[in-house]
């Protein structure tokens, strides 16, 4: 079944041709999930393939470069389908994606995005998974005009031991930072991202000129559509971004826009979130935590 948008016009035995299986049947497939020609004829071990990551919201283009380089693959190797297939598409998904840096102390992290993503949960996260690890973390809020925001982040940093500050002016976060400089993770918590008015950022500029390691994480809630992650990424152009860190992974009901982001604009992934407990539901991301969400590898797959 691949969904009511889907019509196959024929399934019929082609001779074998570049783009063929010797010896296997190719099914035409017309589908309407934007008609792209080069997708209309698949062997027919891809078409499952092609099914889930179209319903996972993996970008067309990006699917056809997948598929064309897994059927040459699956020729070249003699795979006919069944796990072994599944297991080469990961691989080649996990190739397209950047690598992901290691972690390291003395740095700089600077959560941005838009309002309601999560950054000061995800800055309360981070900040209490250093402590739990045996390192010193530190927050600067940047979101002094929000009612009541600073105030209670430094409520929760003084019932769990993080060090919370407020900076209102770009002296004052340049200043905390200087005084703190000695922390394993310094984490800054930003306002959210306007798409008219964002004077505070051009105080966060200033904060590359010290002589520390800084990061700039784009935080993104996983059920976003792909052209306000676009238009965001035009907003922040200015900024050297480091990663993407996506949130609220437990709301979402597809993941190819982590994959897409990844891999077209070539930033590394750095967390995700998966839900309000603080500070349990934070993970490092990775490539196959990335394709598994995908292809649901993990809860088995026979072809």
């Amino acid at each position: 079944d691949m969904g009511p948008d889907a019509l196959i016009l024929s399934t019929r035995c082609y001779k074998p041709d570049r783009f063929g299986l010797l010896g296997k049947e190719i099914v035409e497939v017309l589908a309407g999930y934007g008609g792209d020609p080069l997708l209309a004829k698949l062997p027919k071990p891809l078409i499952p393939l092609y099914q889930v990551l179209t319903e996972q919201g993996v970008r067309q283009d990006i699917v056809k470069g997948l598929l064309e380089e897994l059927r040459e693959r699956m020729e070249r190797a003699g795979i006919r389908g069944g796990k072994a297939l599944w297991a080469l598409l990961a691989r080649l998904m996990m190739d397209r994606m950047p690598g992901i840096p290691r972690e390291g102390p003395g740095r700089i992290v600077v959560l941005l995005g838009l309002s309601g993503v999560g950054k000061t949960t995800t800055a309360l996260k981070l900040a209490l998974r250093e402590g739990k690890a045996g390192r010193e973390a530190i927050i600067v809020t940047l979101d002094a005009e929000r009612i009541g925001g600073a105030e209670l982040l430094k409520l929760y940093g003084k019932a769990t031991g993080i060090t919370v500050e407020v900076a209102s002016s770009r002296e004052e976060l340049l200043k905390a930072l200087l005084r703190h400089s000695h922390k394993d993770l310094m984490l800054i918590d930003t306002p959210g991202i306007s798409y008219h008015h964002n004077g505070w950022l051009s105080g966060l500029r200033d904060v590359m000129s010290l002589n520390l390691r800084v990061e700039f994480h784009l935080l993104i809630n996983a059920s976003m559509r792909e052209g306000e992650v676009s238009r965001l990424l035009r907003r922040l152009k200015g900024l050297p971004l480091s990663a993407l860190l996506f949130t609220k992974l437990d709301e979402a009901s597809s993941f190819g826009s982590i994959f897409n982001q990844t891999v077209t604009t070539g930033l590394p992934l750095s967390y995700f979130t998966t839900g309000q407990r603080v500070p349990e539901d934070i993970e490092r991301a990775t490539k196959l935590r990335v394709v598994d969400l995908i292809l649901k590898i993990s809860e088995g797959r026979e072809g």
